[in-house]
Parts: C-alpha cells; sequence; structure tokens
C-alpha cells in the first residue's frame, strides 16, 4: 500500500479560472479567524489581452460586513532569469527597461549580475529570441541574450502605491500579495479579506486566484475552513 501526504492545509480559490474581461471580479472572503496570514497568489494564463487594477478589501465576516479597502504597500511579480554576453563596457542598470531587438520584448531590471539579469516582463512576452542585442534604456548598455529566459518561477518583489497596482497585458504571469493579521483593522474585529479584480482593459483575458494560508491555529485532519458558508459560483 502507497503511502502519501495529505494536501497542504489552508487553501482556498478566490476567483476564476474565469475571463475577467468580462467585468469586475471580486474573489472569495477568506478568513485570518484560525490563521496568522496568507498569500494571495493569481495568474493569467494564455490569453491576457489588457492590464488589470488590483486592490484589496477587508470585512469583519464573510458576508462583507463593513467592507472597506485593506492598504497594502508591496507585492511580488513573476520574474525571470536572462542569460546574456558580450556586454558593453557600460553596464545595465537596476529599474531600467530593456528591450530586445528582435522579440520586441520589454522588462524592467531588478537585479544586475556579470552575465545575466533578473528581470520582470512589460510587454509582448517573456520568450526571448537567442543572440538578439539587449538594450538598456536609461543606461544604454548592450548585450546578446543567451538563450531565451529562464528560471520563470521565482518572484521580484515590487512596491505598491496608494494601496493598488496595475498588472501587465502579458500571458503567462503571476502575482502574490502577502497579507497577515495585523494588516486588519483589528480593533473594529475585521478578520476577512478579500482580492479584487477590476475588469481586464481589452479582450480576453484567462485568470484565476487562490488563497494558501499559514499560521493556523488549530491543525487537524481534514483541515479547518477558511471560507464558511460561501459557495464558489
Amino acid at each position: 500500500m502507497q503511502v502519501y501526504d495529505t494536501p497542504p492545509p489552508g487553501h482556498m480559490m478566490s476567483v476564476g479560472p474565469e475571463d475577467t474581461n468580462t467585468g469586475s471580479n471580486a474573489g472569495m472572503w477568506g478568513s485570518l479567524e484560525n490563521a496568522r496570514g496568507a498569500y494571495i497568489v493569481f495568474s493569467w494564463g494564455d490569453t491576457n489581452g489588457g492590464t488589470t487594477v488590483v486592490t484589496l478589501d477587508q470585512a469583519q465576516d464573510s458576508a462583507g460586513t463593513g467592507s472597506k479597502t485593506l492598504g497594502f504597500d508591496r507585492y511580488y511579480q513573476g520574474g525571470q532569469r536572462l542569460d546574456f554576453t558580450g556586454r558593453s563596457a557600460t553596464n545595465f542598470t537596476v529599474a531600467e527597461t530593456v528591450t530586445g531587438t528582435s522579440s520586441g520584448n520589454t522588462a524592467r531590471v531588478a537585479e544586475v549580475s556579470s552575465d545575466f539579469l533578473v528581470i520582470t516582463p512589460i510587454t509582448n512576452g517573456t520568450t526571448w529570441t537567442d543572440g538578439e542585442t539587449l538594450t538598456g534604456g536609461t543606461s544604454g548598455a548592450t548585450a546578446a541574450a543567451d538563450g531565451t529566459g529562464r528560471d520563470e518561477d521565482i518572484w521580484v518583489e515590487r512596491e505598491a502605491s496608494s494601496d493598488t497596482f496595475t498588472t501587465i497585458a502579458v500571458t503567462w504571469t503571476k502575482y502574490c500579495i502577502p497579507v497577515n493579521e495585523t494588516m486588519l483593522d483589528q480593533d473594529a474585529d475585521f478578520n476577512h479579506f478579500q482580492l479584487d479584480l477590476a475588469q481586464t482593459g481589452s479582450g480576453s483575458a484567462l485568470g484565476s486566484a487562490h488563497y494558501w494560508f499559514y499560521g493556523e491555529s488549530i491543525r487537524k485532519y481534514p483541515g479547518i475552513s477558511h471560507m464558511g458558508t460561501q459557495k464558489m459560483v
């Protein structure tokens, strides 16, 4: 008889998978009554025709009682490593935009090494053309791409401005927002949170979102629910 680990506790679907261009997409309410925090993870697949404004809400229960904005100042965007060779004497710089001459891809530079960049996509895609010229928009640095990009499972920390940010119109992209109990208005008994995805700007966009909870105060099998009486529709 084979022995398997049980699925990790504290997971719930929040949105989709669905076309986020058909309207605004308010996610399910997640409860932190029995957990210290959660990671909100959402992504788009092979169809993503536009950008989406992202915000968070908090409430006193799963019915959304007293719903108001949940503030946050950072999030994570899926990035990748882009190897290069033959760099110019001038080096690339963090936060500049790098462009590929053949692929037409643009990306934001998060980290600079001697032979690779850690980047987050901005436009067009994540598959670069091997050997194409990469040009830094601010530094003017150039190099030849060594491969088509790799390590697309890495996370790059980003800053959120005024409790919101806007996603990019690039397929196969992902985001993560960490939330914890100290971010909620605990003095007023707020212990639920919600992801809000505005209607995607243009074109079909197939997206989904999940909550992964941690620091649960009750450990048992089957695991406790953070969803309550809500229904996935």
